[in-house]
């Protein structure tokens, strides 16, 4: 049964034949101006991309996708008379985010095209986060942390290694 009250609902889907969800790990850290857009009016445009494990391995050894993934943030927050205008540095969940991190993308693929200076059509296709909750943690803090702390200790491992091969061929 449809719910036909329209103040309740926060996310509507343009096509429901269009969603796809994604798992993935988070590419590189978000920062402002490379992938994180403030426009004039206060409204944020972030870009970034997340790798998404494959049930597959192909030629070359590789089991992932590079899945470039696009959301947008209103200049402001709330609705109605509760609604306030967004501060700098506020980038909802999105400001969380951080490399390696594992997370879940509901969202929707948008294909948009444009014509090059040459004449020629192009038809990028983009995953867009468009919806309240469009993104969620797959990983606890603590699994974040312990994640992090073993790329620390191999990179230090990796480092040492190079200094004592370095001191070896002196």
């Amino acid at each position: 049964m449809a719910n036909n009250n329209a103040s309740t609902a926060y996310a509507v889907s343009i096509n429901p034949n269009n969603d796809i969800r994604l798992t993935g790990r988070v590419a590189r850290d978000l920062e402002e101006g490379k992938n994180i857009f403030v426009n004039k009016d206060g409204s944020v445009a972030i870009r970034f991309t997340i790798m998404v494990q494959r049930t597959y391995t192909d030629k070359n050894g590789k089991n992932y996708d590079a899945v470039p993934v696009e959301a947008f943030l209103p200049a402001t927050k709330g609705r109605g008379a509760n609604a306030v205008k967004r501060v700098k540095g506020d980038y909802g969940i999105y400001g969380l985010l951080k490399r390696g991190m594992k997370i879940n993308i509901f969202a929707h693929i948008s294909v948009t095209p444009y014509t090059t200076s040459d004449g020629k059509t192009v038809y990028p296709t983009a995953i867009q986060i468009n919806q309240i909750g469009g993104i969620s943690f797959a990983e606890t803090r603590e699994e974040v942390a312990a994640r992090e702390a073993r790329e620390t200790k191999a990179a230090t491992e990796q480092a040492e290694t190079t200094e004592a091969e370095v001191a070896e061929a002196e």
